[in-house]
């Protein structure tokens, strides 16, 4: 049989299982493209954005009095925007929606921070429904960072889903002085992750166009 032909049918069998797990981003407006048309950017490329104000970015929400910044001046890392947590307890958050209760999904998002920081910047990871803090996570100011070089670096989390939705914040946890030049992120994701079948079934269609290879190069070796 022609490794084609193997690797064909290698896909018919593990084809159904890898599509059900196809990755799509559960959550909407990810990485900040999408803003209010009715707000615009100052001369600085900052959009400033209160507690007061619900509708600037579609799909997020702020609390309260907490404050953020839509920034198009630092260098995003997906896109063109990126989110600045400064100000009062900067922090942004999403309901999602249709989540399997007892299915594990990873929360991925990109972490920089303020170039002209002192300290580095710490995020703060909250789930509705799942213990809290669910995690923190710090960003190492490389040595030259600037705003055209922002030196991005991708945090992740996973969880079992306790309810078919949950929230998923983002809160910065510098205090004081410090919190105005405080983290920013980018192209935020919530996606399920593959079960353990899939992955077994994945395995054993590589191994099996290994074998297939080796024995066809053996054949034309005779």
């Amino acid at each position: 049989m022609k490794i084609r032909n193997i690797a064909f049918a290698v896909a018919l069998v593990v084809g159904p299982a890898t599509s059900a797990q196809a990755v799509v981003n559960l959550i909407k407006n990810g990485s900040f493209e999408t803003v209010d048309p009715a707000l615009s950017f100052n001369a600085n490329g900052v959009i400033q954005v209160t507690g007061s104000n619900t509708t600037a970015l579609p799909f997020w929400a702020v609390i309260a009095s907490n404050q953020y910044k839509i920034n198009e001046f630092y260098d995003a890392q997906a896109g063109r925007n990126s989110v600045d947590l400064s100000g009062t307890a900067g922090s942004l958050y999403q309901d999602v929606t249709g989540l399997t209760i007892g299915t594990t999904y990873k929360v991925s998002f990109s972490l920089s921070g303020n170039p002209l920081a002192t300290v580095d910047p710490t995020v703060e990871l909250r789930l509705a429904g799942v213990a809290s803090p669910f995690g923190t996570f710090s960003f190492d100011s490389p040595v030259g960072q600037t705003a055209a070089n922002m030196g991005w670096v991708r945090r992740a989390a996973n969880f079992v889903a306790t309810s078919t939705s949950h929230r998923v914040l983002i809160r910065n946890t510098l205090t004081g002085a410090d919190r105005d030049r405080g983290p920013v992120i980018d192209n935020v994701w919530l996606t399920v992750l593959p079960e353990p079948g899939t992955w077994l079934m994945m395995v054993a269609g590589f191994v099996l166009v290994g074998h297939a290879v080796r024995r066809q190069r053996r054949a034309l070796a005779a």
